[in-house]
C-alpha cells in the first residue's frame, strides 16, 4: 500500500477535507477487508496555521515556503512514499521541497486539476484563491505545461477582497450569501474575459461556491480533484506522475514563489554540521570526485601584490543538483590573532535553475570538512586499534582534527606540539587538561620537540604552516598513519622527503597534489619521488576501487590540499539541517 503523506494546518477546513474524503474515496476503490472497511495509511503532519497566515498577510512568500518545506522534513523522517499538499496555497513550497528532497514525489494538485479541464477541452481558464495563488506563477506556471491558460482578477481591489474573504471568514467556517454573491460576480467577470471555466484554488471557496451558483461557468474544485486523485494513488489505482504533464514537471517551471538565500555564520555552521554529519559530507565528496560524479577543477589562487602573503583563492564544484564556489583569503600571519588565517564564504547555488540557495562562513566550513577529511583517511588507511594521537600544530585545526578523529578512532592519549609552548599547553588543556583527565575525556601531553611528540603515535596530524619539514620520516613508529595538512603552496613543507617516500601515499585530489603542496612539489622537482609513488585518491578506497593499507607495520600518508566537493557537501548538509530544524 502506498503511504500518502499529508502536509496540512494550513486551514483547520482544509485538513479535515482532505483526510475525510481520502478515507471515503479509499474505501469505495478497495474491496472490502476481512474484518474491517480498509483504509488508507496516511502520515498527517499540521503546521500553525497562525504563523503561516501571518507570513502570507505580510505576503512574504519566500518564508511561507521555508516554513512548509520544514513540516514536509517531518513527514519524509516519516518514511511516506508520496506528497500531498493539502492546499493550493501551499503548492508555493513546492520548488524548494524537490529541491531539499528529489526523491519524493509530490502528487501536484494543479496537475490533477489540469485533468480534469483537459478532459472538458478547455486551455483557457479563470484562478480564483488566495493571493499568492493569483499574484504568485507557481500553479499558473505548472498549469502551462498542461497547455492550460490561466487569467485571475484584474483588479487589485478584488484580489485583495478575495483574499480577506478566505481569511476572515471561509478560514473559520463562517459562510455568508453576500460573500457567495461577491464571488459569484468574480466568476461572471472572468468569463466576460473569455475564461472558459473557473478553478476554485482554495478549499474554502469549494465549501462557499457549488456548480449550482454558476451553471453557465464550469467550475473546477482543485482540492476535491487533488483528492480524488490522492485516493486513486493510495489505492495503488496509479502512480502519482500519471497526472504530471507528459513535457516536464515544476522542476522546468520559473520558480517565483522560490527562497532567498540563506546565510549561516560560523556558530549556525557549528551548530548544524556536528563531526559525524561532517565526516559523512566529506566521504561522500571524496567519493564523488574519483568515481566522476562530482566535478571539480583544481582551484584558481592568485598571490597578493601586497608586502606580507596572502592569496585569494575560488574552489568551484558541481555535484548532483547543487554548485558551490568557495571564495577566501589565506593570511597565514592571522595565526594565533584574533582573525582567521582562513576567511570568505562558501557560495550554493542550485544546479537546475542556477539561484543562490546558501552563504556559509568559509572559515568554519573549511575547518570542519578538512578535519572530517582526515577522519575519513584515518578510517580508511589506519589501524583499528586504540591509537595516540599526535597533532603538531596549535592553531584551530588541532582541536578540530581531535574531535574528528575520535570520532572514528578509540584515542587513548593526545600528544601535542607546537613552535608556540603557551598555545600548546592550551590546546592540550582543551583537549582534557595536561597529563589529566579532563573535559574532552583522554589525557594530553606537551612536547618539547616534534620528534618526541611522534614517536609512540599511531596517528599524527601535521597542521603548521611550515616552510621547512617539522616530521621527519626516520621519526615515524612502523604502522604509523599521517594526516599530512597544513602545507598547500609549493613555498609551504611539514614533511621531508624521507616520510613521503617511506609511505603509501594518498591524497584527496591527484591533480592539485601533484602541483600545489611544497611536501610532494619539492621531492618531485628534485627527482627524489616521482608521481608513480602517488597511489590514488582515498575516494577510490572508500568506492573499494583502490586498496589501501595492506599491512599493519606499513606506513600510511594522506596529503591534503582541500577540494571543492567538500565545501559543496558540507554546504548542502548544513542546509538540509537547517530546513529540517
Amino acid at each position: 500500500m502506498v503511504v500518502l503523506g499529508l502536509l496540512t494546518g494550513v486551514s483547520y477546513q482544509s485538513g479535515l477535507d482532505y483526510y475525510k474524503n481520502i478515507n471515503e474515496q479509499f474505501m469505495k476503490l478497495v474491496p472490502k477487508g476481512k474484518l474491517m472497511p480498509p483504509n488508507p495509511e496516511l502520515v498527517m503532519v499540521s503546521v500553525d496555521c497562525d504563523e503561516y497566515a501571518a507570513m502570507l498577510v505580510g505576503k512574504d512568500w519566500a518564508g511561507v515556503a521555508r516554513y512548509l518545506a520544514k513540516g514536509v522534513g517531518r513527514l519524509v523522517r516519516a518514511e511516506v512514499d508520496v506528497l500531498v499538499i493539502c492546499s493550493n496555497t501551499a503548492h508555493i513550497s513546492v520548488p524548494l521541497v524537490r529541491e531539499l528532497h528529489p526523491d519524493l514525489p509530490v502528487l501536484h494538485i494543479a496537475d490533477a486539476t489540469a485533468k480534469a479541464i483537459r478532459d472538458k477541452g478547455l486551455k483557457r481558464v479563470g484562478l480564483l484563491g488566495t493571493e499568492p495563488t493569483m499574484r504568485e506563477d507557481y500553479l499558473k506556471a505548472q498549469l502551462r505545461l498542461h497547455g492550460i491558460e490561466t487569467i485571475v482578477p484584474d483588479s487589485d481591489a478584488d484580489l485583495s477582497q478575495i483574499f480577506q474573504f478566505i481569511m476572515d471568514e471561509l478560514g473559520f467556517g463562517e459562510f455568508k450569501e453576500s460573500t457567495r454573491a461577491f464571488f459569484v460576480e468574480q466568476v461572471h467577470k472572468l468569463a466576460a474575459r473569455g475564461a472558459e471555466g473557473v478553478i476554485m484554488g482554495c478549499t474554502e471557496i469549494e465549501l462557499l461556491l457549488r456548480q449550482a451558483d454558476t451553471p453557465d461557468v464550469p467550475l473546477f474544485a482543485s482540492a476535491e480533484l487533488h483528492i480524488e486523485a490522492a485516493s486513486r494513488v493510495a489505492a495503488g489505482l496509479c502512480a502519482p506522475d500519471a497526472y504530471a504533464p507528459a513535457g516536464g514537471d515544476l522542476a522546468a517551471a520559473p520558480k517565483h514563489g522560490a527562497p532567498p538565500p540563506q546565510s549561516f555564520d560560523a556558530a549556525a555552521v557549528r551548530r548544524l554540521l556536528p563531526v559525524g554529519k561532517a565526516i559523512d559530507a566529506a566521504a561522500r565528496a571524496m567519493r564523488s570526485l574519483s568515481d566522476g560524479s562530482g566535478a571539480m577543477p583544481v582551484r584558481s589562487v592568485m598571490r597578493l601584490p601586497i608586502e606580507q602573503f596572502g592569496i585569494l583563492a575560488n574552489m568551484p564544484a558541481c555535484l548532483g543538483g547543487y554548485a558551490a564556489c568557495k571564495t577566501q583569503t589565506v593570511f597565514p600571519a592571522n595565526a594565533g590573532t584574533a582573525l582567521s588565517a582562513h576567511q570568505g564564504a562558501t557560495l550554493l547555488f542550485s544546479a537546475d535553475d542556477g539561484r543562490l540557495l546558501s552563504i556559509s562562513d568559509a572559515h568554519e566550513v573549511t575547518l570542519r570538512r578538512t578535519a572530517a577529511a582526515s577522519a575519513v583517511a584515518t578510517r580508511a588507511l589506519s589501524r583499528d586499534a586504540p591509537s595516540v594521537l599526535a597533532l603538531l600544530g596549535t592553531g584551530p585545526q588541532a582541536l578540530a582534527h581531535f574531535e574528528a578523529i575520535r570520532a572514528v578512532r578509540t584515542i587513548t592519549a593526545v600528544h601535542v606540539w607546537g613552535r608556540n609552548a603557551a598555545r600548546a599547553a592550551a590546546v592540550a588543556k582543551a583537549i582534557g587538561g595536561c597529563g589529566g583527565e579532563g573535559s574532552g575525556g583522554v589525557p594530553a601531553l606537551v612536547f618539547e620537540s616534534a620528534q618526541a611528540c611522534v614517536a609512540e603515535a599511531d596517528i599524527v596530524c601535521t597542521l603548521t604552516s611550515a616552510t621547512v619539514p617539522v616530521l621527519e620520516g626516520a621519526w615515524l613508529k612502523r604502522g604509523a598513519h599521517v594526516n599530512a595538512v597544513g602545507a598547500c603552496t609549493p613555498a609551504h613543507r611539514e614533511l621531508d622527503t624521507a616520510a613521503v617516500r617511506g609511505a603509501r601515499l594518498f591524497v584527496d585530489t591527484r591533480d592539485a597534489c601533484l602541483r600545489e603542496p611544497g611536501d610532494l612539489v619539492v621531492p618531485l622537482r628534485e627527482g627524489e619521488l616521482t608521481e608513480e609513488h602517488l597511489l590514488g585518491e582515498v575516494g577510490a578506497v572508500l568506492s573499494g576501487a583502490l586498496p589501501g593499507r595492506t599491512t599493519d607495520d606499513e606506513i600510511t600518508l594522506f596529503k591534503s590540499v582541500g577540494i571543492a566537493l567538500e565545501d559543496l557537501t558540507a554546504a548542502v548538509a548544513i542546509r538540509e539541517a537547517a530546513m529540517a530544524s
